[in-house]
Order: structure tokens, then sequence, then C-alpha cells
């Protein structure tokens, strides 16, 4: 098979997809948008030959950069880090909410939950006084 039959078959099965997206409900027939709209996006149709050198190179510098800033920062964000765990006060607090929304519950698993919540808390209590 050619480029030509491939890239033929790969629309073929596209419109197949989008033609069973539309008998189930998932796709309304007055939002599916053309084969070729989805292959050829005007948006990413930039064309490049009116570039000049100076504007390929800024932007593989800032693309650079931004890859080196998103290896020392870890993400793309300006967010610091956040820590990966509640400070306990967070925890002791949750457990409470917890507990007062089960006091109303009869079903088994509550009971089950607040014997749990009960020895994290004795945990947190034990932590907290060092031991």
């Amino acid at each position: 098979m050619d480029a030509v039959d491939g890239v033929s078959s790969a629309e073929n099965e596209l419109s197949h997809a989008l033609d069973e997206l539309e008998c189930t409900g998932a796709l309304q027939r007055q939002n599916r948008m053309d084969i070729s709209f989805l292959v050829n996006c005007p948006e990413e149709n930039v064309d490049i030959d009116c570039a000049t050198d100076e504007e390929i190179y800024e932007a593989v510098m800032e693309a650079r950069a931004a890859r080196e800033n998103m290896d020392v920062n870890g993400g793309d964000d300006n967010e610091p880090p956040q820590s990966a765990l509640p400070a306990p006060i967070d925890v002791r607090k949750a457990v409470s909410t917890i507990s007062d929304y089960l006091i109303e519950s009869n079903e088994p698993y509550a009971r089950k939950l607040e014997g749990l919540l009960n020895a994290l808390r004795h945990d947190l209590r034990l932590k907290k006084r060092g031991l």
C-alpha cells in the first residue's frame, strides 16, 4: 500500500468512526468537523518559508530555555512545588469531619471506617508526642 492509499484508508476509518459517534448520539451533526479540517487544522498551518533566520533562531532559543527551565523546575508552571503529605493538623481535621459524618450512618462500612479513623487518630497522637 502506498502513502496515498494509507491516507485514504485513514480518512475512511476516521469518517466511519465519526459516523458511529453520530449514531450513538455522542457527536451531534452540527458539531461534526470536516476531515480535511481535522487533518489540516488552519491554526497549525504556518508558512515557515516567511520566517526570517532571526525569527527561527529566537524561536529555537526560547524553546531550549523553556525546556531547560522545565527540567530545573520539574514542570512549566510558576507555582512552587507542594508538599506531598498534608500537615498532621489537616489530617486530624479531616478525620474529625469524616467521623462526624459517619455517626449518622448505620452501614457496616461506617463502623469499619470509624475503627480505622480511630486508629489513625491514635497514631497521630503518638507522632505528636514523639513516640
